[in-house]
Formats: C-alpha cells, sequence, structure tokens
C-alpha cells in the first residue's frame, strides 16, 4: 500500500482529471468519504455541484465556494490542481485505486475496532466477528461494483440485432481483399502496425486511414513523422493521375493536380500535422474532433512521455497503455504505428521484436506486421500476428511504390 502522501498525490491527480473532463462525473463511482483528506472529498463536491448546476469550473468559479468549503483560502489547493499534468482518460484508474484504498482502510478499521472490542473485559466474541465480517463484505461490494452491470440477455440481444443490418458501421476495414475477411477492427480496439524503417507503415496507414473515410467513418490521421503536405502529396499520387516527381519538383500540369485533389477531398478524413506530442495532447485533439471513428499515430517514436524522468522502456508501456485507454473511453479504434527491432533484419519478424517495449504486444488487440519479402522488391507479407478476437494468419500483399498504394 502507498504511503499517505503518495495517496494524496493520487486524489489530486483524480481531481485534475474530473477538472479537465467534469463531464465524466456522471459515470463516476466515487464518493467525498473515498478521500482520505477531507479537504479533497469537498473539492469533490463542490466541483460536482457547480458542474450540475451548469457552471463553469475554473479557478475564478471555484475559489468562492471552495473557500466556504473548507474554511479557509483555496487559491493553493486550486493551483496544485490545475497545474497538474493529467489525462482525462486515466480519470477511471486513479478513481479505482483510491476506491481500492478506501475499501483496505475500511477493513483494517473493523479489524483494529475487533481488536479493541476483544481486549475489554467479558467481550460478545460472536458479534464482534459477526461486525468485522459485515464491515468486511461492506468494503469488497464497494470495490468490486465498478464498471457497466449488465445481464447476458441484454448483451446477447444486441448482438444478436447486430446481424440484421446490412453493413457493420462501427467496424473498420483496410480495404484489402481477404484481409478484411479475418481482420477484425472495432471500437475499444488497440490496433498495432509494426515494420522496420521505410518498409512501407505509412502508406499502409494512410491507404486504410482514406478507405475508411471513403466509408463515412471519421478518421483522424495524426502525422508526427511527416507534414501534412508530404501526407497529402502521397494521396493525390495513389490516385495515378500525378507523379511524386512531378510533385516535388513541380513539374505537374496544375489541372492534373486539380484533378488529383478533387479526388481526395473527404470531410470525414483530418489531418493532425504535429512536429512531437504527448498522450495529453492527443487526447484533447481527439475530443477535439468529437464524433471520430478511427485514430492513427504515425508513430510511436515520436510520442514524448508527460513524465520525462522515466526510463524511455516505461516511458513506452505507459503511452502505449494510454493508447488503449483513450481508444476505450472514447470508443474508438487506435490504430499505433511502431518500428520493429533490428533482430526483424531479414527475418520473419515476431512479437519480440516489438522495439522498446513488452507492454506493445501486451496491450494491443491486434499487431500487424508489414514484412517485405526481399529488398527493393514489392512483394509483402502482413502478419497478423495478434489478434483478440479471432484467428491469426497470413495474406500476401504487392507494393505499388510509385503510387504508395498496397493490393
Amino acid at each position: 500500500m502507498l504511503t499517505v502522501y503518495e495517496q494524496m498525490d493520487v486524489e489530486l491527480m483524480f481531481l485534475g482529471c474530473v477538472m479537465a473532463r467534469p463531464e465524466w462525473l456522471a459515470k463516476s463511482r466515487m464518493r467525498p468519504e473515498f478521500f482520505q483528506d477531507q479537504r479533497h472529498g469537498r473539492v469533490f463536491t463542490t466541483i460536482k455541484k457547480l458542474h450540475e448546476s451548469g457552471g463553469i469550473l475554473n479557478t475564478y468559479s471555484l475559489r468562492e465556494p471552495l473557500t466556504r468549503a473548507i474554511g479557509g483560502d483555496s487559491k493553493e489547493l486550486l493551483l496544485d490542481i490545475f497545474t497538474l499534468k493529467v489525462l482525462p482518460h486515466e480519470a477511471f484508474y486513479w478513481e479505482w485505486m483510491l476506491i481500492n484504498w478506501h475499501a483496505r482502510r475500511k477493513v483494517a478499521r473493523s479489524y483494529e475496532i475487533g481488536v479493541d472490542e476483544v481486549e475489554k473485559d467479558d467481550p460478545n466474541l460472536e458479534r464482534i466477528v459477526a461486525d468485522i465480517t459485515d464491515k468486511s463484505r461492506e468494503a469488497i461490494r464497494e470495490l468490486m461494483s465498478g464498471g457497466d452491470l449488465r445481464s447476458i440477455e441484454d448483451v446477447s440481444m444486441e448482438v444478436v440485432e447486430s446481424m440484421t443490418g446490412d453493413v457493420d458501421t462501427r467496424r473498420m476495414f483496410t480495404g484489402l481483399f481477404g484481409v478484411d475477411d479475418q481482420l477484425s477492427m472495432r471500437p475499444n480496439n488497440l490496433v498495432v502496425l509494426a515494420a522496420r524503417p521505410g518498409d512501407g507503415k505509412t502508406s499502409f496507414a494512410l491507404q486504410m486511414a482514406a478507405h475508411n473515410a471513403t466509408q463515412g467513418r471519421k478518421v483522424l490521421f495524426c502525422s508526427l513523422e511527416m507534414s501534412a503536405t508530404e501526407i497529402v502529396n502521397r494521396m493525390m499520387v495513389s490516385t495515378g493521375l500525378v507523379k511524386m516527381a512531378e510533385l516535388e519538383n513541380r513539374t505537374a500540369d496544375p489541372r492534373t493536380v486539380h484533378d488529383a485533389r478533387e479526388q481526395i477531398l473527404n470531410p470525414n478524413l483530418k489531418i493532425w500535422d504535429a512536429k512531437r506530442a504527448t498522450m495529453s495532447e492527443v487526447d484533447r485533439e481527439v475530443v477535439r474532433h468529437e464524433g471520430l471513428d478511427m485514430l492513427v499515430i504515425d508513430y510511436l517514436g515520436f510520442i514524448d512521455a508527460d513524465d520525462q524522468r522515466q526510463q524511455r522502456y516505461l516511458q513506452v508501456g505507459q503511452i502505449v497503455r494510454d493508447c488503449k485507454g483513450l481508444a476505450k473511453e472514447h470508443q474508438i479504434a487506435v490504430v499505433l504505428l511502431c518500428q520493429l527491432n533490428r533482430d526483424a533484419d531479414n527475418a520473419v519478424p515476431r512479437l519480440s521484436n516489438l522495439r522498446e517495449s513488452g507492454s506493445i504486444e501486451q496491450d494491443a488487440d491486434v499487431v500487424l506486421f508489414l514484412h517485405r519479402l526481399k529488398t527493393f522488391q514489392p512483394e509483402y507479407h502482413l502478419l497478423l500476428s495478434k489478434h483478440r478476437q479471432g484467428a491469426t494468419g497470413e495474406f500476401s500483399l504487392r507494393f505499388d511504390a510509385e503510387h504508395f498504394t498496397f493490393e
């Protein structure tokens, strides 16, 4: 169990997440008594009341009611909360920790009371044991009551009803014949696409993003490696109307470029051109683009950890868990591109070749490897090496280097 000071830090992190995303309160199981610091419990109550009344949450709107609630100036406490660097989707995690600690304190306290009672003259041992048991069961019920409690009847009926429609509107596809018959990508899923440098990760991901956008799904392509101009150039080249060399040398016919532009225009596909980003910034961008179905991150190596003090493999592990949390919170598919280590050179990739962290293999729902059979040759294998909801497999692809497309 963590120290009192560490628990205080977690309570502040939780409050920071609530400040950043107050609408999450509707799903929260937290109660003021779950906080070890009573001031934090009063802050939680004040935030909840102000949000439910339609008020705006900021240091100005909270300071006066919070000062009344805690019986003193709240300025320093508010600054502590508002200056925290938090990931709003981690609120569930911090909440679970706080409820867990509350339950454990409750159990421990019941045993302490029991010991005190036993040491009295002529103790009623049967009643003492019953009290300890009842309090322990109550604490466990509080701990285990998280999540959505849903009956098999309701969930199975949703499955039956999903079979009656012509199109599964929430499933995402690669657009490649044969692959989509086996691969299932859905909201909540973290899909990892890995390859060695220069082996087509971006081309494959961009082709998949464009395909889903044409199917009416909203896609955000987070391009940390290439500029938005480079991404759009590739998209125009993929139409077959213009060549990359012509765009780079500015020798293309403007009318042809215009025609290529008309073909790729799609309001469902947005490109976020960022040099580097943290997962906090990615989360804010997802919130800004409300109603997303898919997020593509190109690529893992350019995401900075929120905590720079950790070793890189720990940072990567946290980033991957944040990606999975993002997928679950926002009900979207997150496609995360990453590199394979050098052991994958001239060899069939394996899950152990995922670079920098074993948590990539652990947390991903789907792991895809792009494997070029021979250097400078167009033949590829797409390896479906992990598939939480189905079978693994292998698919033969051909890369059209001139148009940056797989077929």
